[in-house]
C-alpha cells in the first residue's frame, strides 16, 4: 500500500478547514503564511490531512487528521512519518509535534532523536512560533 502525499492547495481549503474543526482542531489560519498542508491518500483513496508551520529551520507539526473509516490501522504513524521526512528534506532541524492527546497514537515514541518537543496544548505551541518567528523571520 503506497502512501501519498500532496500540498493542499487553495481551493482545497474548505474541505481541510471543515475536516479540521469536525475534529475540533485549528483552522482558522490554514491559509496564513509559512503554513503548509498536505492531503494524503492510499491507494488512490484520501486517508487524511497534516500540516507544518515552518519557521527557518524550527516547524511545528500540526493538524494530522486521518479518516475514521482509516482509523485503527496505522496510518496516523505514516503520515507522521512522511511528514517528518518531507520537513527534514525541506532543511527543517527542529520540528515540533503540535498535539493535545495523540503523541503515542501517532508513534512518537518512535521519532525520539527527531521531535524536540511535542506540544500538550496550543499555547506552547504559540509560544514557539512566536518565538520561531522573532528568531527567524
Amino acid at each position: 500500500m503506497s502512501l501519498q502525499a500532496k500540498i493542499v492547495l487553495p481551493d482545497e481549503f474548505p474541505a481541510l478547514a471543515k475536516a479540521l474543526q469536525d475534529a475540533g482542531l485549528p483552522a482558522d489560519d490554514i491559509a496564513l503564511l509559512g503554513r503548509v498542508f498536505y492531503s494524503f491518500s492510499l491507494d488512490g483513496q484520501h486517508i487524511g490531512y497534516a500540516g507544518l508551520e515552518i519557521y527557518g529551520p524550527v516547524a511545528l507539526l500540526r493538524s494530522v487528521w486521518v479518516a475514521e473509516q482509516h482509523r485503527q490501522r496505522g496510518l496516523g504513524s505514516r503520515v507522521v512519518s512522511e511528514m517528518e521526512r518531507i520537513a527534514f528534506q525541506s532543511g527543517v532541524e527542529s520540528l515540533h509535534l503540535l498535539t493535545k492527546n495523540q503523541a503515542t497514537f501517532l508513534g512518537l515514541p518512535h521519532f525520539h532523536g527527531r521531535f524536540h518537543n511535542a506540544c500538550a496544548d496550543y499555547e506552547s505551541a504559540r509560544v514557539i512560533s512566536r518565538a520561531a518567528r522573532v528568531c527567524y523571520d
